[in-house]
């Protein structure tokens, strides 16, 4: 077996907001080929990895968490314009960065999705 690990600090914010983000990350396609209907089976996946929001423009992270096992993550934020990014692998899957505006006293929902590179 090969085990490969990657140490991340972890930004805590200093007060919980009333205002933030949820969503999910989701790998795919996970199938060679897609079928009309769609396949079930062929589905988009959760993907647990690591997430971090940075404020837009910076590039110092404002919060570094996880995604679960189910794909779902949720941080507290202050109202403004982030930009969140998952990890991905050295060269697949390949997370797209999303961009996100909080508003205040509402959380945000948003999905993160990752490149599989099926094809």
């Amino acid at each position: 077996y090969r085990f490969s690990f990657t140490v991340v600090p972890k930004a805590v914010p200093t007060q919980s907001y009333k205002s933030g983000v949820r969503g999910m990350v989701l790998l795919g396609p996970t199938c060679p080929v897609e079928r009309m209907p769609p396949d079930p089976a062929c589905a988009e996946k959760p993907y647990a990895t690591v997430v971090t929001v940075y404020r837009t423009g910076s590039k110092s992270p404002f919060i570094i968490g996880n995604s679960n096992t189910a794909g779902a993550f949720e941080f507290s934020l202050p109202p403004g314009s982030y930009t969140l990014s998952a990890k991905g692998g050295n060269t697949l899957p390949r997370c797209n960065k999303t961009d996100v505006a909080i508003v205040p006293d509402e959380y945000t929902s948003v999905t993160i999705s990752c490149d599989t590179g099926i094809r």
